[in-house]
């Protein structure tokens, strides 16, 4: 048996995966970076995805198309607010 897991093994799980929250200062670029992550995964995800979507098997297809429209929504959330939106812009603000 495993011994039990603990408030403390959280606590040092989340410090020792960088995830101290009280240290990250709250700043746009912090978003920006994670908004460029989200939009890199969307865009190389998306093709397959697209592909998949006339041969998955019927039991899937839901899912699929569930994740696929969540996939597109992020990427156009994400293309919105590096790209379009004036206080949140990447480039020309």
């Amino acid at each position: 048996m495993n011994p039990p897991y603990t408030p403390e093994d959280e606590a040092g799980l989340a410090r020792s995966l960088g995830i101290d929250y009280v240290h990250i200062p709250v700043d746009w670029s912090n978003a920006a970076g994670q908004l460029c992550g989200f939009l890199a995964t969307d865009l190389v995800l998306i093709v397959p995805f697209l592909r998949a979507l006339p041969r998955v098997a019927p039991e899937f297809r839901t899912g699929l198309i569930v994740y696929t429209i969540v996939m597109v929504y992020s990427g156009l959330l994400a293309i919105y607010y590096l790209f379009i939106h004036r206080p949140t812009r990447m480039f020309g603000s």
